[in-house]
């Protein structure tokens, strides 16, 4: 069976149409690699960009070691931030800076058995970050 000419033109102009149609890509926000500062959301990321230039957009909040960034499950303590502005807290901010895995901040048990303040485990750090109230 042939296509009447019309109609086997507009098939060949859609076909065309959908083999130039623009790439989908993920949405940056959840993931990303943008020049050297790797977008982070999930642990995942976290995880593989220890060590690399990170940009987190998350909820400002303040702990008893620092101020954290907080986006889904990622908590990031931002070490320079000993408290965020008043105005900043619970809103949301961007930091970037090198990620870190950090055992520093791990509460120490004494000979007497007794513990420290501290985190629980290791933590995510930022030591030296840049930051700004998100968009």
């Amino acid at each position: 069976m042939t296509l009447p000419p019309f109609t086997a033109v507009a098939v060949a102009i859609a076909l065309l149409g959908a083999s130039c149609a623009k790439e989908v890509r993920p949405d940056p926000v959840t993931y990303a690699e943008t020049s050297a500062t790797v977008v982070v959301a999930t642990i995942a990321h976290a995880r593989a960009s220890i060590g690399k230039s990170i940009r987190v957009e998350g909820m400002a909040h303040d702990a008893k070691l620092s101020g954290v960034v907080i986006s889904g499950p990622v908590l990031i303590y931002c070490l320079d931030v000993p408290s965020w502005p008043r105005d900043l807290i619970g809103k949301k901010v961007v930091v970037e800076g090198k990620l870190e895995l950090s055992h520093d901040l791990e509460a120490q048990v004494g000979p007497d058995g007794a513990r420290s303040a501290g985190t629980s485990g290791p933590v995510f750090v930022i030591r030296k970050s840049t930051r700004r109230p998100a968009p």
